[in-house]
Order: structure tokens, then sequence, then C-alpha cells
């Protein structure tokens, strides 16, 4: 069976952003539960939410900010804000969910789209990141999950030992 982008997606405000981020050329990589959908690792249609890693340049940025006024989205940012390296921008409403990320310092835009694959050549703009650069996102999303687990069991102990 062949995915359509609403089995990556599930929303159908998501899969009309990431169709008009392919006709402004906006550069960015689907990445996340959708890329993870779209390797067969998560089930179509379980994924609530859109990740995307962005070029964290102007041009990019003020493509879009015109698909989020296309589609009806006031993103309340600066667009500087959106240059920066290791930028996260939420954007949670009735209609959809998406987080909007920049590359970590130690990434480089152009060498994670250069390895991400096109998902349609109706829209060959949509990229998803490519499994070996998923991996390791999800590695230091571990290791950063880990090392906050450390600190809230820290505190736990010291609770249960001075409160208990």
């Amino acid at each position: 069976m062949e995915l359509q982008l609403i089995d990556i997606c599930n929303n159908r405000n998501s899969v009309k952003f990431l169709k008009r981020c392919s006709q402004m050329d906006a550069r960015f990589i689907v990445i996340g539960g959708a890329a993870l959908c779209y390797h067969g690792i998560r089930e179509p249609g379980s994924i609530k939410d859109l990740d995307i890693y962005i070029e964290p340049e102007m041009e990019n940025v003020k493509k879009l900010m015109h698909v989020f006024q296309y589609i009806g989205v006031e993103l309340v940012t600066d667009p500087i804000k959106m240059c920066q390296i290791d930028m996260k921008i939420s954007i949670i409403n009735e209609e959809f969910q998406i987080d909007i990320l920049s590359p970590k310092e130690n990434e480089v835009f152009d060498e994670l789209y250069e390895r991400s694959l096109t998902f349609d050549m109706l829209y060959p703009g949509i990229r998803i990141a490519h499994t070996s650069d998923i991996i390791k996102m999800k590695e230091r999303a571990v290791s950063i999950t880990k090392q906050r687990l450390d600190v809230h069991a820290k505190d736990l102990r010291a609770l249960k030992s001075d409160f208990s």
C-alpha cells in the first residue's frame, strides 16, 4: 500500500500545510512520528502532530510565514528567532499541532536535506528524514529524557528522605 500524506499526518490541515510549503519551495524536512510512520515504524493514522526541521535562513522563513498566513494561522514569533540554530516553536490549536525546529549546533541542514527522501513526486518539496538521521535524533531525545528523569528521581529521593 502506498502511503498518502493523510496517513502520516492524520490531519487535513497538516497536509494542507505540507503541500503549501512544497508549492512555495520552502525547505523543510518531516521528522518525528510522521517520519517514523513513513518508514514503517509507527502505524499509519497514529500521528497527532507534525514535527519539521526547517532551513534556518531568512528567505526560507519568509516562505514559511507566508504558508502560515495562507492556512490562517497567526504565527506570533520574530522571524529572526526562526533563523537561529537549535530553535523550537510549537503551534497548537484546535486544527493542528506542529513543532518547527531548526537543526542542532552540530547538524548541517543541507546535509540532512540531501539525505532526506522525497515523499511524493507531485510534491517534491515534501522531504522525509533519512532513518540514519532519525536514529541520531532519537538517541539524543533518549539521552535528554534520561537526564531529566535522573533529576526528578534525585528530587523524589530528597523529598522522601526529608519529609517521610
